[in-house]
């Protein structure tokens, strides 16, 4: 059912989809900032294939735990073998493609159990020569091999007679130059074979898989690899050649060097495969390669463009020289050691030893592509944003109100119209006709927030514990601001005094007062028994009193407030009497910088974007590290100097779809969406866009969310 349902709305988001872009009819072509030829080099994952030995006559493979060959023979068909015994695989340059013969088929499956069950069937009734073989998806049962077709044909009469079904083929020998040896037999020809979990070659243990396949004039043994773990294992044995130790800035440089050497041999030469022959697996790499490799992982030289080939030569105590290539401009390694000695770091190490080349940061570039840009009614556009980093993809949606307009309503609204409890964001949205939407602040376990939130002028909760957070704020003039704000209110009594009101919709602690209104849900919370509870109408006139009594619950009025109080507030409200005219004074903290009174309010946090320019205020608004650190499901919400408000959501914890955002980098994507002020909202499950009455993204869990920002057409 699960996966029906999520079908169904996979349908249903691309009926939604096609009918945006139709009615926009707009697309955005793809536009890139990674140097020439390295997108597809990052949308695979960063890997190089490298041949890790010369090519060889033959080699020897001793297996360990788990090993698992795999063969490909040149018809396609593959076999798996797996043996403690040692192979020897040899090279046979002269190898032809194989002679033809008959074979019975009588069966083709995809299940290699059905197979094996009926090899076991034909053999018990005295069939042998039966043989599996897999190919084109399908494992094949085979009986016989017949130089002549008159053969195979009375063997299918005889299967058929048994009771089975069976039908003459054509095969081709398998030929290939790769020979598999074990005990001195030849076991098998093959094109390519596959060398899975753990094994020895020349005395290295590799734990990983590797490809072996037949060169110009010999063996292949080739892996994918991280482009990390070769520049690891050079820069290692760099460190072990020279005969004194390299400075910490040295290495760097190096490491950087060694980076954009492999990646321009395997975006720009001709070459198959990069040189891995430094490669070794069980050689340890000690902590400061390692911290520089991990220091300098994003950058490399570049110009023109495309990834710069640099190379460096040394020569160790024995006078050997390496260089990485005579195409390459080449800098010493002993003068890289001198300029890291001379206080000059890495960077200007580079820029003085390669000047025509520049240092580049993948880390700040990303390939970008809109592929949806639709019109969703006058003023309101959603666009879907997929982009490709150095790190993975992600997917953004952003919804663009433009402010400008007075046909549209922005407003947050709590889940079922109380302050506790959680709702789906499409039925809060549906409920209050939205034609978009964002969710909004953090909440607790309960469905409260956990920050300011008013609504048509009403405080539905106020700042959790002490926090002052980043919070929008909307005037009853259609003005916008995001910044820090604290609220507070005050009930000024007959006689002069005042008395303040720091909490809204929950019981009051000792010595507090708090304000109840419609928010809070159909009853105020259960008074204790040193609480005082006053009820006052739309004209803040007293017209109910209640004193102590543990347990007694109010109904929530509809027009109007309650407001609770325990302590020396509680004694004061005790000598109120009914009919009492009071007056309550609410303040924010700092003064907004809005034309008329405060409408909305809606808090969350941290601040991302202040003027134009990252402004990540994490560490003064106190959110805990889950929050802020680490790639995650991201919401946030932006201004724009020409008044636009920006909706926006990025995917995340979705390795192969999008791997979600840091809050910097969250806070450069509002910058570059043209966020003059932005903050961040509640992400990871809870990250969800609404627009037509669906989730548009596609969240990393299902998670009911406690309030949202909403838009409503006016039209």
């Amino acid at each position: 059912m699960k996966l029906f349902a999520a079908f169904s709305r996979s349908i249903v988001l691309v009926i939604l989809l096609l009918f945006l872009v139709i009615f926009s009819g707009r697309a955005a072509a793809l536009q890139t900032d990674f140097p020439e030829g390295m997108q597809e080099f990052v949308q695979q994952g960063r890997k190089l294939e490298a041949r890790l030995f010369p090519e060889l006559e033959n080699v020897k493979i001793t297996p360990g735990q788990n090993f698992k060959l795999e063969t490909r023979a040149a018809d396609e068909s593959a076999a798996d073998l797996s043996s403690s015994d040692e192979f020897l695989i040899s090279y046979d340059s002269e190898a032809e493609e194989g002679e033809y013969y008959y074979t019975v088929q009588v069966l083709a499956t995809e299940e290699r159990a059905r197979a094996e069950e009926l090899k076991q069937e034909l053999s018990g009734l005295g069939f042998s020569e039966l043989e599996i073989n897999f190919g084109q998806d399908f494992y094949r049962l085979q009986a016989g091999s017949f130089a002549e077709r008159s053969r195979a044909d009375n063997l299918k009469e005889e299967i058929i007679a048994a009771g089975y079904e069976g039908w003459v083929t054509e095969m081709s020998r398998p030929g290939g130059k790769l020979q598999l040896w074990q005990q001195g037999r030849l076991i098998l020809l093959a094109d390519s074979l596959q060398l899975k979990g753990e094994f020895y070659i020349d005395g290295y243990l590799f734990e990983d898989e590797l490809t072996v396949t037949s060169g110009d004039s010999g063996l292949q043994i080739l892996k994918s690899l991280f482009l990390e773990d070769l520049v690891s294992q050079e820069l290692e044995l760099i460190q072990l050649k020279v005969n004194r130790p390299l400075p910490a800035e040295s290495l760097k440089a190096l490491a950087v060097i060694i980076r954009s050497r492999l990646t321009a041999e395997a975006l720009y030469r001709d070459e198959e495969y990069v040189d891995g022959e430094k490669y070794r697996p069980e050689e340890g790499i000690r902590t400061s390669t390692q911290e520089a490799v991990q220091e300098t992982e994003t950058e490399f030289l570049v110009k023109d463009d495309k990834i710069f080939p640099a190379g460096y030569n040394w020569e160790d105590i024995r006078e050997e020289a390496l260089d990485s290539s005579p195409d390459y401009d080449i800098i010493e390694v002993d003068e890289v050691r001198l300029s890291a000695l001379l206080d000059k770091d890495y960077r200007r190490i580079l820029q003085e030893g390669f000047p025509a080349a520049e240092l580049a940061d993948m880390k700040n570039r990303a390939s970008s592509r809109v592929t949806v840009d639709a019109r969703v009614q006058r003023g309101l556009n959603y666009q879907e944003i997929r982009q490709l980093t150095w790190w993975g993809s992600r997917v953004i949606n952003l919804l663009k109100l433009d402010l400008n307009s007075r046909f549209y309503s922005v407003f947050p609204a709590l889940s079922q119209d109380r302050i506790a409890g959680t709702e789906d964001l499409v039925h809060l949205g549906q409920r209050n006709q939205a034609l978009g939407g964002i969710n909004g602040g953090f909440f607790d376990g309960t469905g409260r927030p956990l920050g300011l939130l008013i609504i048509d002028g009403e405080i539905a909760s106020e700042k959790a514990r002490d926090l002052v957070r980043s919070t929008l704020l909307i005037s009853d003039e259609g003005e916008y601001q995001i910044g820090r704000f604290d609220w507070q209110a005050e009930l000024v009594l007959p006689q002069g005094e005042s008395l303040t009101i720091s909490g809204a919709n929950r019981q009051p602690r000792e010595n507090e007062a708090v304000i109840i209104n419609s928010h809070m849900g159909e009853e105020a919370p259960a008074l204790t028994a040193d609480a005082v509870e006053i009820y006052l109408d739309a004209e803040d006139r007293v017209q109910g009193i209640n004193r102590g009594g543990a347990g007694i619950r109010t109904a929530t009025p509809e027009e109007g407030r309650l407001i609770q109080a325990r302590g020396q507030p509680a004694h004061l409200l005790g000598g109120l009497r009914s009919g009492t005219e009071l007056e309550i004074r609410k303040f924010l903290s700092p003064e907004p910088e809005l034309q008329g009174d405060i409408k909305h309010a809606l808090g969350a946090g941290p601040n991302l974007v202040t003027g134009g320019s990252v402004d990540i205020t994490a560490e003064e608004e106190q959110f805990q590290a889950d929050i802020v650190s680490g790639r995650s499901p991201r919401s946030a919400l932006g201004l724009t100097y020409d008044n636009q408000l920006l909706l926006v959501t990025v995917d995340g914890r979705q390795p192969e779809r999008s791997i979600g955002m840091e809050l910097e980098e969250m806070a450069e994507l509002m910058i570059s969406l043209g966020a003059e002020s932005a903050m961040n909202l509640d992400g990871g499950a809870t990250a969800r866009l609404l627009v037509r009455g669906f989730n548009i993204n596609v969240p990393s869990g299902e998670r009911d969310i406690s309030n949202a920002l909403l838009i409503r057409s006016d039209f």
